[in-house]
């Protein structure tokens, strides 16, 4: 059974960059600034005084409340008027839809390239470690919102007897499938119930949606999407907080994957928080809240909260206060190596 819940950010990349040789933390840099590309996207907005330190996501969200509040003032009776408000709409999504499809082929580029490759080979070659095994035999489900595959080299990858090569031991409830590409299944839900897993929570580069069916691609098969993807949809949240919660709730496989988050947080004696700020994300914060927090829901006598992060402050302390939880900090620039981390927080885990 699953007894402590990982929860990987962005943050996670960062701290990565400390435990590696100049040329993979370029790479790594560079997978990481993509996002970069809606800074560019939004510049005019963030020329405003008030507006020049919000994310992305709080854009689209002020952008899209904005369009709503318009389309209910009195003065859009006039059906033209409503028209040019809901075609804008429509097409200021599908510009941020295309950035995103940009970036997933940056993704794919990097990967193409080597990226992954190169991260595991400097693994296997300079950590004495398997993390792998760590994740496994404490029982550690491990929940992502990057979509950058980054996370799966690190504690996904097992170490023992791969000679350098990519291949990814958690599960992630895909199997079966074609030559180029994995099929998500309902049956892989069940066979994956209570093992150890790797879930991206937001989607990822690799999957997509395609006839009928979510597909995650195989390595090296990137052919397939080339010569598909006009058929293909990226299964990939980016937006405003609103709207990817209700994103999520109308994907099969996202939705799926919340449930057994949820599913597993309310079983969990410790919860790892690596990276992720929940300050964009504020239904992952509900659900941590509700399923783990609360004694109705999880009623583990003993559990806590673990936060890996450069800062010793974190959003989720408010709705520890006068809670049964203990909130320990761990900061990843206090190692010297990948090993010695994760031994800490295994050591601080109940």
């Amino acid at each position: 059974m699953i007894e402590n819940v990982f929860l990987i950010g962005n943050g996670f990349n960062y701290s990565i960059l400390e435990f590696v040789d100049d040329g993979l933390k370029e790479r790594i840099k560079g997978i990481i600034s993509l996002w970069s590309r809606f800074e560019q996207f939004f510049s005019e907005i963030r020329k405003i005084e008030k507006y020049k330190d919000l994310t992305d996501e709080n854009i689209i969200d002020i952008i899209n409340h904005s369009l709503e509040i318009l389309g209910k003032l009195p003065l859009v009776k006039d059906e033209d008027l409503k028209g040019c408000l809901q075609k804008f709409k429509k097409e200021f999504f599908v510009k941020i839809n295309n950035e995103l499809l940009k970036i997933v082929e940056k993704f794919i580029e990097a990967e193409k390239k080597g990226l992954h490759q190169y991260l595991v080979t400097f693994y296997y070659q300079h950590t004495n470690y398997n993390i792998y095994e760590f994740v496994k035999n404490n029982n550690i489900s491990v929940y992502t919102t990057n979509y950058d595959g980054i996370a799966e080299m690190i504690v996904g990858y097992d170490k023992n007897g791969n000679k350098g090569n990519t291949r990814i031991k958690l599960r992630d409830m895909f199997g079966g499938g074609e030559n180029d590409y994995n099929i998500f299944a309902i049956d892989n839900y069940f066979r994956d119930y209570e093992k150890s897993k790797l879930i991206h929570l937001h989607g990822s580069y690799k999957y997509f949606s395609f006839s009928g069916k979510f597909i995650k691609m195989k390595k090296r098969r990137w052919d397939f999407y080339y010569q598909n993807k006009t058929d293909l949809t990226p299964v990939i949240v980016f937006n405003a907080p609103k709207l990817k919660e209700d994103q999520i709730k109308g994907s099969l496989i996202l939705s799926k994957y919340f449930e057994l988050f949820k599913e597993e947080l309310r079983k969990a004696k410790n919860l790892i928080i690596w990276g992720q700020s929940l300050k964009n994300d504020l239904y992952i914060e509900d659900i941590i809240r509700k399923f783990f927090i609360e004694k109705y829901y999880n009623k583990q006598k003993n559990k806590q909260i673990i936060i890996v992060d450069i800062e010793k402050k974190h959003k989720i302390e408010d709705a520890c206060k006068n809670k049964n939880i203990v909130l320990k900090y761990v900061n990843p620039k206090d190692f010297n190596n990948l090993k010695d981390l994760f031994e800490n927080i295994g050591a601080n885990m109940i």
